[in-house]
C-alpha cells in the first residue's frame, strides 16, 4: 500500500510538467491556482479524518509559519509554471532541479 502511494506520487511529480504544458492556453496563474486547490482538497480530507488529533495540537503561533510556507510554495509553482510557458519542459525541469541544490 505504501509503495503504491509512493509510485503514484512519483509518477504525478514526474509527469506534472508535461500535463501543465498540455493545459494549452490557460494562464500560468490559473494552472497554479487549480493545482494548489485540487491538491489541498486531496490532502485535506485524509488529514482531517486520520490525523484529526494531531491537527488539534497545532499551536496558534505556528499558523503564521504554515501560512508563510504556503506563500513560498505558491510562489514556487507560479514561477515554475510560468517558466513552462517561456521554455521547453526539459529546460524548465532542469532549472527547477538546479535551484533545489543551491
Amino acid at each position: 500500500m505504501i509503495y503504491g502511494g509512493l509510485a503514484i506520487g512519483v509518477a504525478g511529480v514526474s509527469l506534472s510538467a508535461i500535463f501543465i504544458r498540455l493545459a494549452g492556453e490557460a494562464p500560468a496563474m490559473t494552472i497554479a491556482s487549480y493545482r494548489m486547490g485540487i491538491s489541498a482538497i486531496v490532502i485535506l480530507i485524509p488529514t482531517l479524518t486520520v490525523f484529526r488529533s494531531q491537527v488539534r495540537t497545532i499551536r496558534s503561533e505556528d499558523i503564521k509559519w504554515l501560512f508563510l510556507a504556503g506563500l513560498f510554495l505558491a510562489g514556487h509553482f507560479a514561477s515554475w509554471i510560468t517558466s513552462l510557458e517561456l521554455t521547453s519542459v526539459a529546460n524548465s525541469v532542469l532549472l527547477g532541479l538546479s535551484l533545489i541544490h543551491i
